[in-house]
């Protein structure tokens, strides 16, 4: 049985579009503009991204070639880190996000 269909989506649809717009409405302005900033900025990259014919094979791979590549290469990343071949601040070794757990001020 499909769900019901109003005006080309489903009930379901409808009341996650709700949602999202009470999110949005809950925002201020300055809010609100950084949220679209954030979103076109993320958006270009992956553009950018999409644009490189490495990026477009890599992700035309089978589904299993992806996961076998992905394992081996978070087991050369973990046996790196661990042989202390990458270099890091004492900070950025607690924090997955530069910058974002600082206490440092940084020019923006």
């Amino acid at each position: 049985m499909s769900p019901k269909k109003r005006c080309g989506i489903t009930v379901e649809e409808r009341q996650w579009h709700k949602r999202l717009s009470e999110m949005l409405f809950l925002l201020g302005g300055n809010e609100l503009e950084a949220l679209i900033k954030q979103l076109t900025i993320k958006g270009l990259v992956t553009i950018l991204y999409l644009l490189n014919d490495d990026n477009i094979r890599l992700l035309q791979l089978p589904r299993v070639l992806k996961e076998q590549i992905l394992t081996a290469h978070q087991a050369n990343s973990a046996e790196a880190l661990n042989n202390n071949k990458v270099c890091a601040s004492p900070e950025a070794e607690n924090s997955t996000q530069l910058g974002l757990t600082s206490k440092q001020k940084k020019a923006v």
